[in-house]
């Protein structure tokens, strides 16, 4: 309600329905904004609602020890083992091996096809791939074989005198050429085998063909010492021909290197080759 009239302005008394100064109606004047008074049913509505209790939880049924114990079990069971593997017998291992190991049907007429001098180059003149100690050691008692077979057909046709120091020298001379010739392959492939603590392998890696030619060298000398016996006709100590083989001999029994290197695979590896 306003506190002055609206008619002649003057002050209204607290609840005064007329004005006391001129006699208009006091007209009471409600609030544009204010809500509208609540009823007496919406009061009591509001109070009720706010005293109502929550609805009570679901009623679940407790579980048995039966089931709580499953549970547990099931939660603690150890993972399915791995399903047993028969172990292999020792024929069966050695079956595999050999059937990896074994070339093909076709091997022997594409290994011809691949060379280019036979079973000559194979064995003696091939200077890539590696030689493992065992096949070092056949195959240089081989090339010493091969070599004095003709050294003994000429001395028995000749008839030779043991005495005459000329011709036994000329075939000694003869004999160590030919040897040094068949030896370099193999010794280059032998150095290709060897394992990276050997002492000369610094030298192999910067030269391949370094021992061989450091063997080549010891049997040029073993060559001027036969020429000096014929210049000179007498007979040197037959021990410094020993000691010029001594890179044959180093080579029998220096380990190769286990595995695949720079030069090829382990010859180990390769049964038929």
């Amino acid at each position: 309600m306003s506190k002055f009239c609206s008619e002649c302005g003057a002050r209204l008394k607290v609840g005064a329905k007329f004005c006391s100064a001129c006699g208009h109606k006091v007209v009471t004047e409600l609030a544009q904004d204010s809500p509208p008074p609540k009823s007496i049913q919406e009061i009591y509505a509001e109070k009720k609602a706010a005293n109502t209790p929550p609805a009570p939880m679901p009623y679940e049924k407790p579980k048995t020890v039966q089931e709580i114990f499953a549970e547990r079990k099931a939660a603690n069971t150890p993972p399915a083992p791995m399903p047993y593997e028969k172990s292999k017998t020792v024929q069966e291992i050695y079956a595999e091996r050999k059937a990896a190991t074994t070339p093909p049907q076709n091997y022997n007429q594409n290994y011809q096809n691949q060379t280019y001098g036979g079973w000559w180059y194979e064995t003696f003149l091939r200077k890539d791939g590696r030689l493992n100690r065992l096949r070092f050691f056949k195959r240089t008692i081989l090339s010493s074989c091969i070599g004095l077979v003709p050294y003994i057909i000429i001395f028995i046709v000749l008839n030779l005198n043991p005495e005459n120091i000329n011709h036994t020298a000329m075939l000694g001379i003869l004999y160590t050429a030919f040897v040094a010739y068949l030896d370099y392959g193999l010794i280059v492939r032998r150095s290709h085998d060897l394992s990276r603590d050997v002492y000369w392998y610094k030298y192999i890696k910067d030269d391949e063909e370094f021992l061989a030619k450091v063997n080549t060298g010891m049997q040029a000398l073993r060559i001027l010492a036969l020429f000096y016996e014929m210049a000179t006709y007498t007979n040197l100590p037959y021990q410094i021909y020993f000691i010029c083989d001594i890179v044959v001999y180093g080579l029998w029994f220096a380990k190769g290197e286990v595995g695949t290197n720079e030069f090829g695979t382990d010859p180990l590896e390769r049964r038929y080759y």
